[in-house]
């Protein structure tokens, strides 16, 4: 006899698009400012700034889509259009040059992280490569 409280919706797909593109610059940084509490983001005048373009969109869950630069996550930021999102990294001391770029979702283990055909070079005096 089956649980009339069973759950019989669809199993949802949440498998995160392809990459097909990322621009990376440095860019000034403006907190927002909250009214109530301080930003945790407030401290930073800078970010580096990677710009992703998608082959579809980031299915909505209660799981953030992550960039990895080598092991290290970028979890700020959000969808600016159709199929294009901004990441944004502050520590930006801790990005090392030529690490590869990983998607993935929040808390993924390194074996079910994407890996892109993208690349972090590194800063230079005019930003980020």
């Amino acid at each position: 006899m089956k649980n009339n409280m069973e759950y019989k919706g669809e199993k949802q797909n949440f498998r995160l698009p392809q990459i097909k593109d990322i621009k990376i610059k440095e860019i000034p940084y403006k907190p927002p400012k909250l009214r109530y509490f301080k930003s945790s983001s407030s401290k930073y005048s800078k970010a580096i700034e990677f710009t992703v373009t998608t082959d579809g969109p980031i299915p909505v869950r209660a799981l953030s889509p992550v960039l990895y630069v080598g092991k290290i996550p970028i979890i700020e930021g959000g969808p600016i259009k159709e199929n294009l999102y901004r990441f944004l990294a502050f520590e930006t001391n801790k990005l090392k040059a030529n690490q590869p770029i990983y998607f993935g979702w929040y808390g993924d283990p390194e074996e079910l992280r994407i890996k892109t055909n993208f690349s972090y070079k590194g800063l230079t005096e005019s930003g980020a490569k």
